[in-house]
């Protein structure tokens, strides 16, 4: 009698050990799938569109998908980001059934070269589905601080002065055509602690500005037009900061390379597309940036049509007032 209840102690102890042994391997077994259920699954031509890696010359280019939103049944839009060289940037990109359609930079972190008296960055912020907002941060060495070439004396690095800080705010809109529309076109305001920047209408600009920026741009124009490189390289200020050191198949940033490297990579840069463009512009055309504290134009910049090419689909050229004249002094791209 006593073994029969020993054993049946036995039995029950062990049906209840197999039981929990059960649940556990099913709370595991669950927790697997939820796990594997929060990966985000993204459609196969999205993934060949933006794959995780590109070879581009000597340096590889990675890619990864931030976010993806369908807005209706042909239009469609992702954010992703892309590591290389020295540089990480976030792209917008918008797709018309399952193809680009548009593409912008959105947020672009460089290395900084500490011989360069200006460093800038830029981030994003989704207000919703349709809305993205951009503040473009901008650190640069007064001026004053700069010999007659906008650049340090001997020794000096960008750490050895109190910067002055610049936000450029701006909004973009996705349509539900797939449009990328900038919203902030004619209101873009840049403040910080020191003073306030505006890109403002030609007509708002004192006489004798006027007369500056025209001089400056009719002479960056003949120099194109004449195809007179060493003379359009003296309008420009150096190093030149920028992306173009990829446009020229380089692995550094623009900000890195020298004069010689540009003059080497001139025509690559200022194409015949580029140069008409540029040429049929006239200064009142142009995107003028107005200090709102020192009540004078800090620079002017013009953008080109690139049009299908991989790297880029507009070039942007900002030109900066460095003394008393205006110099070249920064190549961006928007993809």
């Amino acid at each position: 009698m006593k073994n029969l209840l020993v054993i049946l102690i036995i039995l029950l102890v062990a049906v209840g050990c197999s039981d929990n042994a059960n649940s556990q391997v099913s709370l595991v077994e669950t927790d697997i799938i939820a796990s594997e259920g929060n990966k985000i699954q993204y459609p196969k031509w999205l993934t060949l569109l933006y794959p995780d890696s590109i070879i581009n010359n000597e340096w590889i280019q990675y890619q990864s998908i931030v976010k993806f939103i369908e807005l209706n049944d042909s239009i469609s839009y992702c954010i992703y980001e892309s590591i290389g060289g020295v540089c990480s940037n976030t792209y917008l990109a918008t797709h018309k059934y399952n193809k680009k359609l548009q593409s912008i930079v959105i947020a672009e972190n460089c290395d900084h070269d500490l011989s360069i008296p200006n460093y800038s960055w830029k981030e994003y912020k989704l207000k919703d589905d349709y809305i993205i907002e951009i503040t473009e941060f901008i650190q640069s060495v007064p001026i004053e601080f700069l010999n007659e070439e906008g650049q340090f004396n001997d020794g000096e690095t960008f750490e050895d002065f109190e910067l002055l800080e610049y936000k450029y705010y701006s909004s973009i809109e996705i349509t539900e055509t797939g449009e990328i529309l900038d919203l902030n076109k004619e209101s873009n305001i840049v403040s910080n602690k020191n003073f306030n920047i505006q890109l403002i209408a030609w007509d708002s600009i004192e006489v004798n500005e006027k007369e500056i920026l025209k001089e400056c741009w009719g002479n960056f124009k003949t120099q194109l037009r004449n195809k007179n490189i060493d003379s359009t390289l003296s309008l420009m200020s150096f190093p030149l900061t920028g992306e173009w050191g990829f446009v020229l198949g380089l692995k550094k940033e623009g900000e890195l390379l020298t004069k010689e490297h540009f003059k080497v990579g001139f025509n690559q840069i200022f194409t015949k597309s580029v140069i008409t463009q540029l040429l049929n512009q006239n200064i009142e055309q142009l995107d003028i940036i107005y200090n709102l504290d020192s009540k004078h134009v800090d620079g002017f910049r013009i953008g080109t049509d690139i049009g299908d090419d991989e790297f880029e689909a507009n070039r942007f050229f900002n030109f900066c007032k460095i003394g008393n004249t205006y110099k070249l002094c920064h190549i961006w791209h928007a993809g």
